[in-house]
């Protein structure tokens, strides 16, 4: 099971590798900045509809978000249509 602080870590590595500021995966996710503030700030954790708007934000689908390292989901063009 995978618990809260792994959530937020991955968040902020992936902001990270990808040079998203907060401000920008907020524009890119559709997620109001506080929202974004009160998660990376560990006041709350994510809904699954949030995460999945943080993975839209972050060009990701939630397989890949929570891919550990040692294993790297890869999507054809396709998939990403259907």
């Amino acid at each position: 099971m995978v618990d809260e602080n792994y959530i937020i870590d991955r968040i902020e590595k992936l902001c990270e590798e990808k040079q998203i500021s907060r401000y920008r995966l907020n524009q890119k996710a559709g997620i109001a900045q506080s929202s974004i503030s009160t998660l990376l700030n560990r006041e709350s954790i994510p809904t699954i509809q949030i995460l999945e708007k943080i993975c839209v934000g972050l060009d990701i689908t939630l397989a890949q978000f929570f891919a550990r390292d040692t294993y790297t989901v890869r999507l054809y063009t396709r998939r990403w249509s259907i």
